[in-house]
């Protein structure tokens, strides 16, 4: 309509300035053409409104697609996940911490094993019998075991001893824990001590301090009760003799041990240790002797210096205090302990006593470490493995042991105790000990010296510790 309109007025317009025979063939013309527009222009309008609707179903189609290949891959994504999940619990890992440690679904599974190697020099007077002075070397420890959990909960550890062409078993328990508790059964150590409780592993000298060895500070046969929340660590349990005792002589006695320590935390990196154990043993055999006596700083030699040889008791008890303090590259430690005998029949009761206090600093690239009340793995910041010059250790002890009460002279020695600890790596470290011995009674003292009843002896310990 609009077009026939604009045409009309077009041909009017024209039509004032033409001839009119003119005007009649110009208006049919023009009409024509009009109509020929028209019609393109409806079946342009024709073939839009087709394509529009081949759109409307193209982006159907389109969105369709979209849809279907959406929860396609949705569900692809889901059973993918599933397919990970179930891989990631069955899929075991593996970790290095001086070998390696296999683990997933919540077990695990860890070869360990230690190898040490110890000499040392021994000098005592002319008067004293000459076997065991001079140099001696041994293998310390040499030790081949295993660990970890077969449930999250439920742990294991074994290892055995070859050390001296004898096999011996080391821990070998299991545990079930129970929140913040555990509780282990097996060989394991009575938990008294922190001394005896530090692994030989990351002890500061070649050795322990006296008191361990002199009042028999050992693992034994039991169920041991372990508690540790906060700062606060507990244990407490029942023993017979140690494995190996048990399998060759059967069961002779019966202990029972227990140890509370407090633990905080000072400012930044400040350790404090305070604790305190007791343990009682009855020897239910009655026939059943004891010995208290300890060697002269070195373990390569036999020779006791102090030494009670065998006493006749019904049972003992031991009564111990602990302190310790680590900050940085120092660490202080300091024990004393109490044996009270109680003598079997007319044998007469005795009390005996020993005690250390040893300090140590690190002067490069090391530091003694601490958890669960017990000294740890020390630090070492650069392995030789690496291009570093590992970690250089100083110490020195005071060690004494006080095995005279009565009639009974066992003997009192004090060592003067120096260290010098190379870590080459946290699984490497070799030692250099002295100790100057001062020794006072004992089964030596009248040969040496019939009147005073005094003498003196020096040693020096090297050794080589590996452990994974």
């Amino acid at each position: 309509m609009i077009f026939r309109n604009l045409s009309a007025a077009l041909l009017l317009t024209t039509g004032l300035c033409l001839p009119a025979a003119a005007q009649d063939r110009n208006v049919d013309a023009a009409l024509q053409q009009i109509e020929a527009l028209q019609a393109e222009l409806a079946a342009l309008r024709a073939e839009v409104e087709a394509l529009r609707a081949e759109t409307a179903t193209s982006d159907a189609r389109q969105a369709a697609i979209a849809e279907t290949q959406s929860a396609v891959l949705e569900g692809q994504d889901t059973r993918l996940s599933a397919v990970e999940v179930a891989a990631e619990k069955n899929v075991s890992q593996v970790a290095w911490k001086g070998a390696p440690v296999i683990s997933g679904d919540g077990w695990s599974f860890k070869p360990r094993g230690r190898l040490q190697f110890a000499g040392g020099h021994l000098s005592v007077p002319d008067a004293i019998d000459n076997e065991g002075r001079g140099w001696t070397t041994e293998l310390r420890r040499a030790r081949l075991g295993v660990e970890g959990k077969i449930r999250t909960n439920i742990g294991y550890k074994l290892e055995v001893d070859f050390a001296d062409n004898e096999v011996e078993f080391a821990d070998a328990y299991a545990y079930l824990s129970f929140g913040d508790a555990k509780v282990a059964i097996g060989n394991q150590n009575t938990g008294v001590s922190l001394e005896e409780l530090t692994s030989s592993r990351y002890i500061t000298f070649i050795e322990r301090s006296a008191l361990t060895d002199a009042f028999g500070l050992e693992r034994r046969a039991g169920i041991r009760v372990d508690y540790a929340a906060g700062d606060v660590f507990l244990s407490g349990g029942v023993f017979a003799n140690d494995l190996g005792s048990l399998i060759e002589d059967g069961d002779n006695q019966w202990s029972l041990a227990a140890r509370a320590v407090y633990a905080p935390v000072l400012g930044k990196d400040t350790q404090l240790h305070i604790g305190a154990s007791v343990q009682h043993t009855e020897f239910a055999d009655e026939a059943q002797t004891v010995r208290y006596r300890q060697r002269p700083g070195i373990h390569s030699t036999d020779l006791r210096l102090v030494n009670t040889d065998r006493l006749e008791a019904a049972s003992d008890t031991l009564y111990g205090a602990e302190a310790a303090v680590l900050s940085g590259p120092l660490h202080v430690a300091g024990e004393v302990m109490f044996a009270n005998v109680d003598g079997l029949g007319a044998a007469p009761d005795a009390g005996f006593w020993g005690g250390y206090v040893e300090a140590g600093y690190f002067l490069s690239g090391g530091q003694r470490t601490y958890k669960d009340g017990t000294f740890g793995r020390p630090k070492v910041a650069e392995s030789i493995a690496t291009g570093g010059a590992g970690a250089w250790q100083i110490a020195a002890r005071l060690d004494h042991i006080d095995l005279v009460d009565g009639s009974i002279d066992g003997g009192k020695q004090t060592a003067y105790q120096a260290a010098l600890n190379w870590y080459a790596d946290t699984y490497l470290r070799f030692f250099l000990n002295y100790n100057h011995l001062s020794i006072d009674g004992g089964p030596f003292a009248v040969a040496v010296d019939p009147v005073e009843g005094g003498y003196s002896a020096d040693s020096v310990g090297v050794g080589m510790l590996v452990d994974f």
